[in-house]
């Protein structure tokens, strides 16, 4: 017990030395761990934004070849916009809008609703050939989506560039 108390009283404490060795091997652990940390939110945030344009793109590939696939007059296909008519009277087109990179869909010509964004560019197009044969009534749609961030000057920039290319034939039209 003597010896306890001895040990107690002693007014003896750290260097200077001992103590900036410690703080130097602080430092370096947790700069190791910050490096980790950060190097691990970085890669997360890159794999959500990859995922939100992949998920952008195939929601709106799947709701066009949804619609196009009831149609029943295709009127147009141009390099960006498509019109169409469904069974039910209604005539929808659908187009790209690069000013904001979005897929937006028309009903009677009033108003729009933005399908997706992220979009980099769509194109729609009439297919030539089936093999051999002349296939007019096939649309080939492609989608190509991105993370779009602008830089310093102003420039669109595009990261995780996604590719969506897909077929439909309207029910109707098929022979």
């Amino acid at each position: 017990m003597k010896q306890l108390l001895r040990l107690l009283r002693q007014d003896k404490g750290f260097t200077l030395m001992e103590l900036m060795v410690v703080i130097g091997l602080l430092s370096v652990l947790i700069g190791t761990a910050y490096f980790f940390l950060n190097h691990t939110v970085m890669q997360t945030q890159r794999t959500y934004n990859q995922t939100d344009v992949e998920a952008n793109i195939r929601i709106a590939a799947d709701r066009m070849t949804r619609e196009i696939r009831q149609a029943t007059t295709i009127y147009s296909v141009d390099n960006s916009t498509i019109e169409f008519l469904l069974p039910n009277g209604k005539k929808i087109k659908y187009y790209y809008d690069s000013r904001t990179n979005e897929i937006r869909r028309l009903v009677d010509g009033s108003g729009y609703n933005p399908i997706t964004d992220q979009i980099k560019s769509v194109k729609f197009a009439r297919m030539e050939t089936d093999g051999n044969k002349p296939n007019y009534n096939t649309i080939v749609i492609e989608v190509e989506g991105a993370v779009i961030t602008t830089d310093h000057k102003g420039q669109k920039k595009y990261d995780h560039i996604q590719k969506l290319q897909t077929k439909v034939t309207p029910k109707l039209m098929r022979k």
